[in-house]
């Protein structure tokens, strides 16, 4: 885990870099490996709010309902079991922050204090699953591609299911690509 100092460091070089590119989505994606620490994603997502910028939380820590300004939080099942609450008790604590439950081959739904806003189904053939391994990752890069376009977040997530869908027929790393997407059936 970084030390104060080196969590200063990292936290104004993120923020140097948001603002001399002019980046407009942020995804964090925890590995709760103890490098990114709740107070640099919550410096960062302060900073992010202000300017504008979408953030996206992926998390693997319990304390992720309690990290504010934030756009969207994508918890999993365990993710959301970790904290002995339910989803929509979740998205009440987090308040006009999103949260996108990922339910694996039960799809995702999305909830907004409190509400669940939006079900989308899977879109993956169990019988050809080979790898479900990276499918968040997918998710949430799909989800902050949708933001970029500022498409509707439905959309977004309907954009991300078919993406993850593709990701479980390939071993290992598969770059997906429009033409995948666009040919789904």
């Amino acid at each position: 885990k970084p030390d104060q100092l080196l969590e200063d460091e990292w936290i104004e070089n993120i923020k140097e870099i948001i603002h001399e590119n002019g980046v407009s989505v942020v995804i964090f994606s925890d590995y709760d490996k103890g490098t990114l620490t709740d107070r640099i994603i919550q410096e960062v997502a302060n900073y992010c709010k202000n300017k504008n910028v979408t953030t996206i939380l992926d998390p693997k820590r319990h304390t992720y309902n309690t990290l504010e300004n934030l756009t969207l939080i994508k918890p999993n099942n365990k993710e959301i079991e970790i904290t002995n609450k339910t989803p929509s008790a979740i998205s009440l604590e987090i308040e006009d922050t999103l949260l996108l439950n990922t339910q694996g081959k039960d799809g995702m739904c999305l909830f907004q204090n409190g509400e669940l806003m939006h079900r989308e189904i899977t879109h993956v053939n169990q019988d050809h699953v080979v790898d479900v391994c990276g499918c968040g990752d997918v998710v949430s890069a799909f989800i902050g591609i949708g933001f970029y376009k500022n498409l509707d977040i439905t959309e977004s997530m309907r954009i991300a299911s078919v993406a993850a869908a593709i990701n479980t027929k390939y071993r290992g790393c598969h770059i997906i690509s429009q033409e995948e997407i666009d040919n789904w059936h």
